[in-house]
Order: structure tokens, then sequence, then C-alpha cells
């Protein structure tokens, strides 16, 4: 089970602080990007719907961001179609351009897409192996929490855990 009982109160609050508000957000985006970052193919028959990967892990990674509120639905020409629910299970539904991914490679350790997203701005998502991850961080920019997060990946990587890390930015349309 996923259940953590201090991520469910937060993620339920009806009037959260402002900086609660922030990690909901973040917890959000989080899944989000888990939901994006893949080349995970819905399959659809008589039977019903599942997910289809290169890659078990991208699999179950589509199927916890779904099992958190973040649903990749299917893949329409250049788009997805994505579903974002609340802690009640209503979901808003979406339409995300992919404009291009950069597939996973032993070389890279991580795989990077750039979508246009619902506010029509253009962003890159990655996810990879933390060697690969934390060399592309802009360290004066989470200077406050990169020794905490440091510590966690030695802590997980020293119990003998794969640790994947996440990042973002948004890009000009110049520069894409």
């Amino acid at each position: 089970s996923f259940y953590c009982d201090r991520y469910d109160g937060l993620m339920a609050k009806r009037n959260p602080t402002s900086e609660e508000q922030y990690q909901i957000e973040q917890n959000k985006l989080f899944f989000k990007i888990l939901s994006l970052c893949h080349d995970t193919v819905v399959e659809h028959s008589e039977a019903g719907t599942k997910f289809s990967a290169s890659n078990p892990d991208d699999e179950a990674l589509v199927a916890a961001a779904a099992y958190f509120g973040q649903c990749f639905a299917d893949r329409q020409d250049k788009f997805v179609k994505h579903i974002s629910k609340d802690s009640s299970g209503k979901g808003t539904e979406c339409r995300i351009e992919m404009l291009s991914s950069i597939k996973f490679t032993s070389k890279r350790k991580r795989m990077s897409v750039i979508i246009r997203d619902t506010d029509n701005k253009i962003k890159l998502l990655m996810k990879g192996a933390d060697t690969m991850m934390m060399a592309r961080i802009r360290k004066e920019d989470h200077a406050e929490k990169l020794p905490t997060t440091m510590k966690h990946v030695e802590d997980f990587s020293g119990e003998g855990l794969r640790c994947l890390l996440l990042g973002w930015r948004e890009i000009s349309e110049s520069e894409y």
C-alpha cells in the first residue's frame, strides 16, 4: 500500500496555510511529472484498458502517479490525455501537448520530455538516476533543500535502493 497518513492529511486539508499549499502543489507536480515523463502506452481491448511499457519501472511509476491523482489516460497523436484528481476523487481532464521526447539510455541515465502545459508554457520534465540529475541542479536555486536531499539519497542508496530524481524547468519559445 502507498498509504501515508501525513500525506493524505495534507492533501485533504480544506484551509491549508500558504506553506502547506506550496507543499500540496509540489506533491501534485511530482506525480504529474511521473504521469507524463515515460514511454508507456495505453492498450484498449474488450477486456478493458491496461498500460504497456518497454520498462516495467515506467509502468509502475505511471500506476503510482494515478493512485496519487495524476493520471495518464491516453496518447492521441502528439497529445496526452491527462486527468488530475483532487482528494475527493473528482477529476479534471486536459490535453497536454508533447513537443519532444528524449528516451532513457544507459549513457544518459535519464529521460526528458518537453511539453506545452495547460498554462501554454513550455516545460522540460526529467527523471533519472541521482548521479546524472544532481549534476543538472542549479545549486543556487536549491541551496536550502539540497543537503537534505543528498542525505536522503545517500541513506536510500546505502540501503541498496535505486534512487530516481525528478526535475523540471520552464523554457522559452526561443530556447525550444
